[in-house]
């Protein structure tokens, strides 16, 4: 009864400053919450949590970067774990059920030019609905990865992902594939 009691006064206290750092940072949401540390917000475009939204900030605080016109957008019941970074100079968006590992880093530009004359790339990232992103993964620019993908740990995603691919190493290449109907959903 008591550890019930703790749970459940755990949870409203977590969703309490969730609201707060929402009101402060002008973030939409739906009903999110944290776990340890506040993350590390600066918004100057827009962000959006849908309902059930989780940070988790024990060890080291998750990063949300918006640039001027950019757009973070976290679907319903999507896990951010510690350490994970999140920066769209134009578009983020994760649908729902998705799972973003520790230290993880998802980011829609290359913030400098590569050669000389060319202007920093900027290009969306659409991440589908049930995808699992390993620890220490790195997404970049212009990938849309499919529903129920899995990205292995460390891998660095360069090109689009197929739903239900499993891809691995740098860069990031087919390993498997997810065997599932489309109402699966990890726990």
């Amino acid at each position: 009864m008591i550890r019930r009691l703790h749970a459940s006064i755990h949870s409203w206290v977590s969703r309490r400053r969730a609201s707060l750092i929402a009101a402060r940072h002008r973030i939409k949401s739906d009903g999110w919450w944290v776990t340890g540390r506040s993350p590390l917000i600066v918004n100057r475009g827009s962000m959006s949590f849908a309902k059930g939204v989780h940070l988790r900030s024990v060890r080291s605080p998750v990063w949300l970067t918006t640039a001027r016109g950019g757009k973070i957008s976290l679907g319903e019941n999507t896990f951010v774990n510690e350490g994970a970074q999140i920066y769209a100079a134009y578009s983020v968006e994760i649908g729902p059920d998705s799972g973003i590992g520790d230290n993880a880093v998802i980011q829609d530009t290359d913030f400098h030019q590569v050669n000389e004359g060319d202007k920093a790339r900027v290009r969306k990232i659409t991440i589908g609905r049930n995808v699992w992103i390993g620890r220490s993964a790195i997404i970049m620019p212009g990938v849309t990865i499919g529903d129920h993908a899995v990205i292995a740990a460390g891998a660095i995603v360069t090109r689009d992902v197929a739903a239900r691919a499993i891809v691995g190493g740098n860069p990031a290449r087919p390993i498997g594939e997810v065997r599932c109907g489309d109402d699966f959903k990890r726990t």
